[in-house]
């Protein structure tokens, strides 16, 4: 299941599947997953585990709703995260478009 959830054409229909599974390194690499369906991202988002939290904050295929709910996280280093991702979009919103 772990080598499904790191190929990079993983279907998010079975990212979904996946994520609620009890695995924690399995739904931390879900979290982090440029597949796994944005419907999927609260729930890891709200998980009690803080590396599963931890892992949603750093990605990139993340509302900036999610990640503004993540930047008040009780972990600071989640809060933390968080706001270096939400830093990182609008940074990258602002750039010029390249040539």
């Amino acid at each position: 299941m772990r080598e499904i959830s790191k190929d990079d054409d993983a279907p998010g229909f079975l990212l979904s599947r996946l994520a609620v599974s009890s695995d924690i390194e399995l739904k931390m690499a879900i979290a982090d997953h440029s597949n796994t369906p944005l419907s999927v991202l609260p729930m890891l988002a709200n998980d009690d585990n803080p590396d599963i939290r931890f892992a949603v904050a750093e990605n990139h295929n993340i509302t900036t709703e999610i990640l503004g709910k993540l930047t008040d996280d009780i972990n600071p280093y989640i809060a933390f995260r968080a706001q270096k991702t939400l830093d990182r979009i609008a940074a990258e919103n602002c750039a010029p478009a390249s040539r």
